[in-house]
């Protein structure tokens, strides 16, 4: 058995759910079956109690279970279910997890662990320089709980074309103070829309460098992932939109509703529509 913990520093929000769905399908495309694993740090409540204000949706499952909205992520990309590991390095209420995947990484051994760091490089807009540091703590930060990362996800925002992938001494810096091989520095960078996610993976070969951790170059195969293409750029085709007015309580958080949000992409697009919702309150 392999195993692939995916985390998230810096800050929340950075898509680390969409991360490890992507993830999960580039890995199903070479051939290896999936399963997927959310590990939130609730302590004393569950995700069905909690304020949408707070966390999101509550995502329902078919068995009626009430989980965390980044199982709806694992739906939409995954047909079968990788580990995730919810909040960011250094949450007080995530430390527990953190020590028992520590030990349980050292109790696999190498070759059968492999840990995925999401993390921020922010771009400063009046220097347009990519600012590696907030990455360089959160990578110092895991080490000190005894997690060393194997691959790093870099996150940013597009300035301009320019500016999309990381920059060949931003992953030398990158590579030399958080110790991760250069090849092994991925840019998750902004794009249309999030089906590109696993074709950005597969043209910058994150399945090679996991299949390298985890010692699978000689069972896996390229990714297949042409109807996946086929997906994305349909998506990125439709522009007369279908406008559709929701009414609802926690009009002040997207999250809340991000399940009925992400009908305009999932399975729609490929019914060759567009739809925009727009969430309202009703006084």
């Amino acid at each position: 058995m392999k195993y692939v913990l995916v985390t998230g520093g810096v800050v929340s929000g950075l898509g680390k759910g969409v991360t490890a769905s992507s993830i999960g399908l580039l890995l199903k495309a070479c051939g290896l079956r999936v399963t997927s694993i959310k590990i939130d740090p609730y302590l004393n409540t569950d995700a069905g109690t909690m304020s949408p204000f707070e966390h999101g949706e509550v995502f329902v499952l078919d068995d009626g279970g009430e989980v965390d909205l980044d199982l709806g992520n694992y739906e939409r990309f995954l047909d079968i279910k990788l580990t995730q590991l919810g909040g960011t390095i250094g949450d007080i209420e995530s430390m527990p997890f953190i020590e028992a995947l520590g030990q349980f990484s050292y109790r696999v051994g190498p070759g059968n662990f492999c840990l995925i760091h999401v993390s921020l490089v922010p771009v400063l807009n009046v220097v347009g320089e990519q600012k590696t540091k907030p990455t360089q703590h959160s990578v110092r930060g895991l080490r000190c709980l005894g997690l060393t990362p194997h691959l790093l996800a870099c996150r940013s925002t597009t300035v301009s074309s320019s500016l999309q992938a990381l920059d060949e001494n931003v992953k030398m810096k990158l590579s030399q103070f958080c110790h991760v091989p250069k090849d092994n520095i991925i840019t998750l960078y902004d794009v249309s829309n999030i089906w590109h996610i696993p074709l950005l993976l597969r043209d910058q070969k994150a399945h090679e460098a996991i299949f390298q951790v985890l010692n699978l170059q000689s069972i896996a195969r390229q990714p297949d992932l042409e109807e996946w293409t086929s997906r994305a750029e349909i998506a990125d085709l439709l522009h007369d939109p279908v406008r559709i007015a929701m009414v609802g309580k926690y009009t002040g958080l997207s999250d809340a509703y991000l399940s009925v949000l992400k009908v305009h992409t999932n399975p729609t697009p490929f019914q060759y529509i567009c739809i925009y919702i727009y969430i309202c309150m009703l006084f």
